[in-house]
């Protein structure tokens, strides 16, 4: 290893320190390297391969070309290799066309690139049975996610902003970590480290422009935040996040040690707390109990909000002894007697509707038969903030439709298009694809323009009432 190079032993002396305190690699680790050509990830394999001597590391590449930018994105792609076979690396280059997949599910460009990548990333790293995979997040990386997710109004745990070391956000690898060896390393400090060893990277003149959220946050709202409130903005937020993340550590470890104590039963589709326990508990024990039992018996908190956390807790503290409410992802949660149970594909006793229900355009339309309140609103298409929340949005072309509408149940041969499918399909088929259960397909609402199926509500819509470049206005159906 190069010794006479002061930043590189200052850069390989800081990432050892944080390897060491939060059991970042392990000697003989496989690691896969995501390298999009940029800086940060350029620095981060440089770093690795000088690391893979002292920790006996076994390095591989991954790179994805979006296909967004063109010549530029496959001259990326070319780089990427080059120097990963300069280094004696072995590299896995992907090409996937992202804007297609983008136009199929309705996703903004960055969240379908980002399902894209780690997806992909997730089967490689299954494929040579990687230990871990490097991402070059930087601190100031950090900083921008932590203000996105305060603008978005984020709880503490939100506010801790990325990990060094968490799982893969999605399923089929077999039990590889991320991590994020720069996460603690500045952005001019990674430039110059680049500087001083020589090494060539990629700039991606995307990052410049301020059509995306985090851009203005970096281009503007930082330098804004710096030049009339606090110099050291960045620092001050990061030291937060220092803060709340040990904080939330402590607490998550407490709450699920009393998580266990009131368990009185956890099986498939089923956990029992003892809520007369749960009651005496502080409110933010409470609270993180409420999302341990969720993420548990759902397998993930997406869709869970603030409002439905206050439901759960209202639900056990008010009313009778019996009483329910329904969360997203199939959830119903029951307080009977002194027990509070959280289940998945229960049978619910619920009543049909007889006739279709005119759905009010604009306006709320409510099912008490289904427990449902439905907003509908018009908004012109710039004005969409996007991705929409699959599981209780649809954003259709509002000139492609024909009024009125009505919510339904399904009925015998209801067929519909789903986004991204060339045919039609079975409703009934489609939700047994979806591994909706059978005592549940009969619960799903329609929305129907005369016998044309827009809304299979909350699970998928109808390719032909889409959202497409040509779309000017957007109908906007939202379960509230």
């Amino acid at each position: 290893m190069r010794r006479g190079n002061k930043l590189l032993n200052l850069m390989e002396n800081t990432l050892v320190n944080l390897i060491k305190s939060h059991n970042i690699l392990e000697e003989g680790d496989r690691v896969l390297a995501a390298v999009s050509g940029g800086p940060d990830s350029v620095c981060m394999l440089h770093v690795l391969k000088e690391l893979s001597i002292l920790l006996n590391l076994e390095l591989f590449v991954f790179h994805l070309d979006h296909q967004v930018r063109g010549e530029e994105s496959r001259e990326d792609a070319e780089f990427v290799k080059a120097m990963a076979e300069r280094m004696e690396i072995p590299s896995f280059i992907y090409s996937f066309d992202v804007p297609r997949y983008r136009r199929i599910t309705g996703l903004s460009l960055q969240e379908a690139a980002r399902r894209v990548r780690l997806r992909l990333m997730a089967r490689t790293a299954e494929k040579i049975k990687a230990s871990k995979a490097a991402l070059g997040h930087n601190s100031d990386d950090q900083v921008e996610t932590i203000l996105m997710r305060m603008i978005r109004g984020s709880g503490p745990e939100g506010l801790t902003g990325m990990s060094m070391v968490n799982k893969f956000p999605v399923s089929g690898d077999s039990g590889t970590l991320i991590i994020r060896p720069l996460l603690e390393i500045s952005r001019n400090q990674i430039e110059m480290y680049c500087r001083e060893n020589n090494l060539s990277y990629r700039r991606d003149p995307s990052n410049e422009r301020t059509l995306y959220q985090r851009n203005k946050i970096r281009l503007e709202l930082i330098p804004h935040l710096q030049q009339h409130y606090n110099p050291q903005i960045k620092e001050a937020l990061l030291n937060m996040s220092r803060s709340l993340d040990r904080e939330n550590r402590f607490m998550e470890e407490q709450a699920h040690l009393v998580f266990l104590q009131l368990m009185l039963e956890e099986s498939t589709g089923r956990i029992i707390l003892e809520g007369s326990r749960l009651t005496k508990l502080h409110p933010a024990l409470q609270s993180r109990i409420f999302r341990m039992a969720l993420s548990r018996i759902k397998g993930n908190l997406r869709a869970v909000e603030y409002k439905h956390i206050e439901s759960i807790y209202r639900l056990l503290h008010e009313g009778g002894p019996h009483a329910s409410l329904s969360l997203p992802g199939g959830i119903i949660v029951q307080k009977r007697y002194q027990q509070l149970q959280f289940l998945r594909g229960l049978k619910k006793i619920t009543k049909r509707i007889r006739d279709k229900v005119l759905v009010q355009v604009p306006g709320i339309t409510r099912v008490p038969e289904l427990e449902l309140v439905l907003q509908a609103e018009v908004l012109e298409k710039k004005k969409l903030p996007w991705p929409p929340d699959s599981e209780r949005e649809a954003y259709l072309d509002y000139d492609q439709i024909k009024f009125p509408l009505f919510l339904s149940l399904r009925w015998p041969g209801a067929r519909f298009r789903p986004l991204g499918l060339i045919g039609s399909k079975k409703v009934k088929d489609f939700l047994i694809d979806e591994k909706v259960p059978r005592e549940e397909r009969d619960k799903i609402p329609l929305i129907l323009s005369g016998e044309n199926i827009l809304w299979v509500v909350g699970k998928r819509i109808s390719h032909p009432y889409r959202v497409t470049e040509k779309t000017r206005r957007v109908l906007v159906l939202k379960k509230i």
